[in-house]
């Protein structure tokens, strides 16, 4: 398979796995491609200075983390259920990975197996901080292509539950 050609990386990352009967080849990708030198851009320096506590991001990569530090903020990261327990002292700024980190890349969610286990075991609590801060707190996405199954799921579902009190969101756009 041609990863240029396809457009379904979910089912991409599926049919590896089904091949492999295991997920080692879908980690060490994982691990390859986002230790790579990236480099913080302006945009990362800009939403750093922006007066923001709470970021999400479905991003395994740690640009948004860097910036923040680098403009002086102490973070506490969030990847997995049992982090969600634990508070950073003196924190500043607090980012929720949603699909993992590329420090724990066996627990990324990338297929389609992941996709269908989130939020019914293996990530049930960050459904349920997203669902409560989407209730309580006006989101502005930044190039988010709302392609994401887990979180159309639970936008769709606040939708369903809140009708027309629901809070009102913002997204940008290129």
């Amino acid at each position: 398979l041609d990863i240029d050609k396809e457009y379904d990386l979910v089912s991409l990352a599926q049919y590896c796995y089904n091949k492999n009967r295991n997920r080692s080849i879908i980690n060490d990708l994982i691990l390859d491609e986002f230790n790579k030198e990236k480099e913080i851009d302006e945009n990362h320096r800009i939403i750093a200075r922006l007066p923001i506590f709470t970021y999400w991001t479905t991003n395994y990569d740690s640009l948004i983390e860097d910036a923040l530090e680098e403009a002086q903020r102490i973070v506490d990261i969030k990847y997995n259920n049992k982090q969600l327990s634990l508070t950073k002292q003196h924190r500043d700024a607090v980012i929720y990975k949603m699909h993992g980190d590329i420090q724990s890349p066996s627990e990324a969610v990338i297929t389609r197996d992941d996709y269908e286990e989130y939020g019914v075991n293996s990530r049930k609590l960050f459904r349920d901080v997203l669902e409560g801060a989407l209730l309580t707190k006006t989101f502005l996405f930044l190039g988010f292509s709302f392609s994401d199954p887990n979180f159309n799921f639970v936008l769709s579902k606040m939708r369903v539950l809140l009708g027309d009190d629901s809070r009102p969101h913002y997204y940008i756009l290129k």
